[in-house]
């Protein structure tokens, strides 16, 4: 189970996606494009490794949506390689790419 929080504008973040799949395609690494579909923009904030009732969690979270949006400026865009050890995952940056400035 994942609990995070919505990431907009889409299509600003679909763009970035987009890039960066084929940015990755190009540089001979294996990307999977067609999973723009599944793609949904988040921030994750916590994960649960095993299977748990999510009502109580949800319940708990519901008043997250009465506060106010906040807007977060992405300077750049880190290329890990992530790997699964034991019951965490570790990754390693590859590539820093910086983004453009906000507007």
């Amino acid at each position: 189970m994942t609990l995070s929080f919505s990431a907009s504008p889409r299509a600003a973040i679909d763009d970035v996606r987009t890039a960066l799949v084929r940015a990755t395609h190009d540089a001979g690494y294996p990307a999977d494009s067609d999973a723009a579909g599944r793609f949904r923009p988040h921030v994750g904030i916590a994960y649960c490794n095993r299977t748990t009732d999510a009502r109580p969690i949800i319940e708990q979270v519901r008043e997250l949506r009465k506060l106010d949006r906040v807007t977060v400026h992405v300077r750049d865009c880190v290329l890990v390689a992530l790997t699964r050890h034991e019951r965490s995952y570790i990754w390693r940056v590859r590539h820093r790419l910086p983004l453009s400035p906000a507007r």
